[in-house]
């Protein structure tokens, strides 16, 4: 039996309409320099880097193994990060092979994962304790009430 999974597509484009990213349900797509040159390709065969100029930086094959690679590329960090403007930067993870896209908006960042977005254990830790935060503000802000609502009500009880 086969389990059918959700999986996303990612497209994202600049403010004057250039694509900036578009990949596929199978993570396999491009993302573009807001002048519409190719930076970053991914395809079942593997994947490549540019520079703005057009220039191969690196290229890796499916398993994630680097092919050629050129500075400034440090082939011991495994991840492929790339900041295509003020508000989009593109990573991609050789050993896990995840895609993630980065967007800032009015001081804000977004992280898009593509793929099963499943949650990991730091991701569970941290949800963890911002629902105990939420709890112990809600708590807090309860009894501040509560304790407004019997002083203000307390001499209107009969007797």
């Amino acid at each position: 039996v086969t389990r059918l999974e959700p999986r996303y597509k990612l497209y994202a484009e600049y403010q004057n309409g250039v694509v900036a990213a578009l990949f596929d349900t199978n993570g396999y797509g491009t993302a573009n320099f807001p002048s519409g040159r190719l930076c970053f390709s991914l395809t079942s065969s593997g994947g490549m880097l540019v520079d703005s100029h057009g220039e191969l930086l690196f290229s890796f094959d499916p398993n994630g193994n680097i092919k050629v690679a050129y500075p400034p590329f440090d082939e011991s960090t495994r991840l492929v990060e790339r900041k295509l403007n003020s508000n989009f930067t593109l990573r991609y993870d050789l050993d896990l092979k995840q895609l993630s896209w980065h967007f800032a908006s009015k001081r804000v960042r977004y992280g898009f994962v593509h793929g099963h977005n499943e949650p990991t254990a730091a991701d569970r830790k941290a949800a963890q304790r911002a629902a105990q935060h939420t709890l112990s503000t809600t708590s807090s802000v309860h009894s501040i009430r509560s304790s407004r609502s019997t002083r203000r009500y307390a001499g209107t009880r009969a007797s």
